[in-house]
């Protein structure tokens, strides 16, 4: 089943309850994936094949975005998890059920221009530090 962007959630744990909390009025989020798997060539001087061979190695974390209306409050909440590593939660409750919970810190925050008729944007990077579950 197809599903659209409505009923996405996502939440971090950031000590404060010992709990997911959500963020509020998310915008857009690009949810974390596992990230790239690494490849080492094999050259092997016995090759009969002529062909190098690759075997896979470790799995690298990526990043994931998100952006969410401006709010003081929710603003000066994430600005004080940059640099630290917390549990973030992404949740589809549209159509099949999907959660996806990966370790990461909040690396950027940027607010967006601002106009005069215009609701003010923040934009927002998490790297990945670990593998998700």
């Amino acid at each position: 089943m197809s599903q659209i962007g409505c009923g996405w959630a996502l939440a971090v744990d950031d000590g404060a309850s010992s709990a997911f909390v959500a963020i509020d009025d998310i915008t857009s989020l690009t949810p974390p994936d596992d990230g790239p798997v690494g490849a080492a060539e094999s050259k092997r001087l016995d090759i009969s094949a002529y062909t190098v061979t690759r075997v896979p190695t470790v799995i690298t974390p990526g990043a994931f975005s998100f952006s969410y209306e401006f709010d003081k409050t929710q603003y000066a909440r994430l600005a004080a998890l940059k640099r630290t590593a917390k549990n973030w939660k992404v949740t589809s409750t549209d159509g099949t059920p999907w959660t996806r919970t990966v370790p990461g810190f909040l690396a950027q925050q940027v607010i967006q221009p601002v106009t005069a008729d215009g609701i003010v944007t923040v934009d927002v990077s998490v790297e990945v530090t670990g593998a998700a579950s």
